[in-house]
C-alpha cells in the first residue's frame, strides 16, 4: 500500500499550484500540477445526479 502513498507535501502540491499559478483553467481537472481529462466514470452525468441526490438525503437525516 505504501507504494501508492504520497507525503502531505506532495498531496498539497497540485492544490497550491491551482491556487497560485497563472494560466490555470477554472473548473478543469488537475493531477500532478497538470491539466488532465477526468476518467469516463467521473464524467458520467447519471452517476453525478445520483451522488447529488444521495448527498441531499444524507444531510437531511
Amino acid at each position: 500500500m505504501k507504494l501508492f502513498m504520497i507525503t502531505n507535501e506532495e498531496g498539497a502540491r497540485t492544490t497550491l499550484h491551482c491556487a497560485t499559478a497563472t494560466g490555470v483553467i477554472d473548473g478543469a481537472y488537475y493531477d500532478s500540477c497538470k491539466e488532465k481529462t477526468p476518467s469516463d466514470i467521473a464524467q458520467d452525468e447519471r452517476l453525478a445526479d445520483e451522488l447529488w441526490t444521495r448527498s441531499e438525503q444524507f444531510i437531511r437525516t
